[in-house]
């Protein structure tokens, strides 16, 4: 009876545990965010889509952990739009931001960590002026919370909530977000 049981463990532990815990490993690596950046000013605060601060980073470059990405992010987008609206700009209740992993390479379940987010007065706002709503998503940001501060050269900081669910319920197997390694 012993050896069935070591036996088993043996197999399942061989074809299943590489991948778990390399699952294991992503999702921990989706939990936190840690940067640092360059041509961040000021300071802004997120809570999944809702924003508020006074923030200058529309041409914010920064190398760390981003969901789930580690290497070299783009954190702004500027176009030719008032500079409330490009992505990156916080004016109080005028708030944008966005997340481009763009370190060579890039693995596949990074071209996921992509995400842009955008509220006005508190408020969600569907689509940028100038743009197409095919192009852009109000908010595809994660429920997380995300610092950022800067003078020059700045820090992020944020904790993804759902990622952590994810990890959690990963342990026992259950993958809701539907990013574990097969």
């Amino acid at each position: 009876m012993k050896f069935y049981f070591h036996i088993t463990f043996l197999i399942i532990c061989t074809t299943n545990c590489a991948s778990y815990m390399k699952s294991r490993a992503y999702d921990t690596m989706d939990i936190l965010t840690l940067g640092v950046d360059k041509n961040l000013y000021g300071a802004s605060i997120w809570l999944s889509c809702f924003g508020f601060g006074l923030q200058h980073g529309e041409r914010s470059v920064g190398y760390g952990i981003r969901n789930g990405h580690i290497g070299k992010y783009r954190s702004g987008q500027s176009k030719k739009t008032p500079f409330f609206l490009n992505y990156g700009n916080s004016i109080l209740l005028f708030n944008s931001m966005k997340n481009y992993p763009i370190t060579k390479g890039i693995l596949e379940r990074h071209k996921s960590s992509e995400f842009t987010a955008l509220s006005m007065l508190i408020i969600p706002a569907s689509c940028r002026r100038g743009t197409t709503c095919k192009n852009y998503d109000y908010c595809s940001m994660p429920l997380a919370f995300e610092f950022s501060m800067g003078l020059h050269y700045g820090f992020r900081f944020g904790f993804n909530f759902k990622e952590f669910a994810d990890f959690l319920l990963g342990i026992i197997g259950i993958d809701f977000m539907e990013d574990d390694v097969k």
